[in-house]
């Protein structure tokens, strides 16, 4: 079994900090609310220098595999095949319910409003032993008394922000717009934020609409799909018949770049969707250096500044695009192509193909990857058998069985996928669909024995 035991951070903190992080995230998916609620207010209490002495055993009861582990962070301390087990005390219970009976934003503000007439208005927030001030328009003469209870109600919108008004004072008989009031209040919580923490407050996402003018088209969904094909060795690439030939080397370090030179019009390099160090991606980068490859597929969102200069940029499955705001963002990073993910429907594919299908590949036959693994379970159990692409297969209890593929890196460790038991085929489904595209992509599967898929193309997911 792959189940793995719990990583466990909370004595690194202190260091993760130190280094830069200003997130951590902790799991809540198929976990009670008992366990969010226990979680979150033990690493809260960490972080904000008030950690509960008896911090390890509460989160020990509330969930467990076994043990803890620190993942990655100082080598490889991930095992597999644990079983959960939860037994948490009463007490325990009846305090992850009292801390969400009791959530709240963690910092009331003091505000100070002041509203004079023919001069800037003012607005300042204290909390925390920090003050900051900001002004806004000057304050006109109002046609009629101001209305001080709704300019609380206004200041007193900090949703989204680790602040409540605590308290508010408003001077002075002047009028400015809510609108200006609004803009003071976002700049005061942002300033404050940042005195407080060090750091400035993370920006909201770009919405769709101001990104629009970022889309440059890459081809004719109207045109007759292209094909895309991805292999894995120079052998495959030099064989595939494609407009494009993606390689996605067992090894980066050991591809003769020379050899592809021939098809260096049509040629792509896949990037995994991990790569750890800089050692690992050097390889990578001599290859894009040697001129052969016409552009790159990136699979994490940390590669885009890898293809800078290369008139072909996919983004591949790895990054999940599953809806129009995803596709107008990659665009606007400079993706020229673009594989939705893998999950979407016929009907969710037909509806991004109305609007991006000029810059749409669809994987129209691949074995899905499920998991990525930089922890090697045969390796685990059978030391490292230095595999060259396949590393065997895990089967279920229904005898279905998943292949494992690696890729080998030059700082000596592995990326392990785990892929699907079925291959996904729509080859033909897709082209009888009337959906237009400007590629179509295949994945050819060396493993002859397969069950066949439509995957998520009619939801009859196997």
């Amino acid at each position: 079994a792959l189940s793995t035991n719990d990583i466990c951070m909370l004595d690194k903190l202190p260091a993760l900090i130190e280094a830069g992080v200003c997130s951590f995230k902790i799991e809540g998916r198929m976990k009670s609310p008992e366990y969010v609620a226990t979680v979150t207010r033990v690493y809260r209490a960490a972080l904000d220098g008030e950690r509960p002495a008896d911090a390890g055993k509460q989160l020990f009861e509330i969930f467990n595999r076994g043990e803890f582990s620190t993942a990655h962070i100082r080598g490889d301390s991930v095992t597999t095949g644990h079983v959960g087990s939860a037994k948490p005390s009463k007490e325990l219970i009846a305090k992850a319910h009292e801390s969400v009976r009791n959530d709240r934003p963690v910092w009331g503000v003091h505000a100070l409003l002041e509203l004079n007439e023919g001069e800037p208005a003012r607005l300042q927030f204290s909390a925390k032993g920090f003050n900051v001030s900001v002004y806004g328009p000057v304050c006109e003469t109002p046609n009629k008394p101001v209305d001080r209870d709704r300019l609380r109600e206004q200041l007193a919108k900090l949703g989204g922000s680790p602040f409540f008004l605590e308290q508010c004072v408003i001077s002075g008989r002047g009028f400015v717009p809510v609108s200006a009031l609004n803009a003071m209040r976002r700049e005061a919580t942002g300033s404050l934020a940042e005195a407080i923490l060090g750091k400035p407050m993370p920006e909201k996402g770009i919405a769709e609409e101001s990104v629009n003018g970022f889309i440059r088209p890459v081809g004719r969904a109207d045109a007759p799909a292209k094909k895309y094909v991805r292999v894995r060795t120079v052998g495959e690439a030099l064989s595939a018949e494609a407009e494009l030939v993606g390689l996605d080397p067992v090894s980066a370090g050991s591809v003769d770049a020379a050899a592809l030179a021939e098809i260096k019009d049509r040629l792509i390099l896949i990037l995994p969707n991990v790569i750890m160090t800089e050692k690992a991606l050097a390889p990578y980068k001599k290859l894009l250096d040697s001129g052969v490859f016409r552009g790159v597929e990136a699979n994490n969102i940390g590669q885009w500044r890898l293809f800078e200069g290369l008139p072909v940029r996919i983004a591949g499955i790895g990054l999940n695009a599953m809806n129009s705001a995803a596709f107008t963002k990659l665009l606007s990073m400079g993706f020229t192509h673009i594989m939705p993910s893998p999950e979407l429907s016929r009907p969710q594919l037909a509806e991004l193909a109305g609007r991006f299908g000029a810059v749409m590949i669809v994987n129209t036959f691949l074995r899905t990857p499920l998991m990525q693994l930089l922890h090697c379970p045969v390796k685990e159990y059978r030391g490292c058998q230095r595999c060259q692409g396949s590393a065997g297969e895990l089967a279920d209890g229904d005898g279905r069985r998943f292949p494992l593929e690696n890729l080998r890196f030059s700082d000596g460790k592995c990326l392990v996928r785990l892929m699907n038991s079925a291959v996904t085929d729509i080859r033909g489904a897709f082209a009888a669909s009337g959906i237009s595209a400007c590629m179509t992509a295949e994945t050819p599967d060396n493993n002859n024995d397969f069950q066949v898929t439509r995957g998520h193309w009619s939801r009859n997911v196997i």
